[in-house]
């Protein structure tokens, strides 16, 4: 396995530390203003994905705004410190939960009774300072779970409104192309914007659940509730079906559920 270490540009509250000679399976952010405790730490996490063949990418933050700023939704997993200069990790894990769902949250502290409240943000479990590896082993397992049972059902995009987002692909029902934009319309009633073309989306979806039934509306199998002639009812929504695409939607439409792949 390859190591190595980098600064980017003169920006000295962030590094990135990359594990592995591939891509990166996941993305990790450790947001620590002390220096020792985020190197103890990045070491811990190197070893852990090493010693399983995973490759990772770990960006290290010394302060909670400017982990917030720059890209948290693209993380899978942040090691947050809960004592912060600033903005405190428990706030900054309430920001981030805000527009983010997805992103494992470990909180890491000296005080525990503070982490127990993690409940609040949906932390997955917290680390009590000084770290030691065969204790980071045993958090890392229940952790390793969750990514691997996230990994490929998350969604990354930026929109004007809030800039990097991320949901988890269940809550959309449809996606809708309008002009350059795609809307995502979501289980709750919500809609989000963002660039780029359904073609380049439905590729990085699940092309047996996420189906096109024109060339507007990109849909979600699972909210499926029922097709009539060139109407598909989408969650109590009615979707027009193109003469060309009905042969194919309608396959895809009696694969899925033929298959047991029907429910939420």
């Amino acid at each position: 396995m390859s190591y190595y270490k980098k600064m980017r540009g003169n920006d000295k509250n962030r590094s990135d530390t990359t594990f592995g000679k591939r891509a990166a399976v996941y993305r990790i952010a450790v947001v620590e203003d002390d220096k020792r405790e985020a190197d103890e730490l990045v070491s811990f996490i190197g070893r852990y994905f090493r010693e399983r063949q995973t490759e990772v990418i770990v960006t290290v933050f010394g302060d909670a705004e400017r982990f917030l700023w720059q890209e948290s939704a693209s993380f899978d997993l942040v090691f947050l410190d809960i004592e912060l200069p600033g903005r405190n990790g428990m706030e900054a894990a309430g920001e981030l939960r805000k527009t983010n769902s997805e992103t494992v949250i470990v909180f890491v502290t000296y005080m525990a009774q503070f982490a127990m409240t993690g409940y609040e943000v949906d932390a997955a479990d917290f680390i009590v300072k000084p770290v030691d590896y065969p204790s980071f082993v045993l958090k890392m397992k229940r952790v390793s779970d969750l990514l691997a049972g996230r990994r490929g059902e998350s969604l990354s995009f930026t929109t004007p409104q809030s800039g990097m987002r991320r949901i988890n692909v269940r809550e959309i029902r449809y996606a809708e192309a309008v002009g350059h934009k795609i809307v995502f319309h979501l289980a709750d009633g919500r809609t989000l914007e963002t660039g780029g073309s359904l073609k380049n989306l439905q590729q990085r979806l699940d092309q047996n659940t996420f189906v096109r039934c024109n060339s507007c509306y990109l849909v979600n199998l699972r909210y499926v509730m029922g097709v009539s002639g060139y109407t598909v009812d989408v969650d109590g929504e009615e979707l027009q079906i193109s003469r060309a695409r009905r042969k194919d939607f309608m396959r895809a439409v009696s694969g899925y559920f033929g298959l047991g792949g029907g429910g939420r």
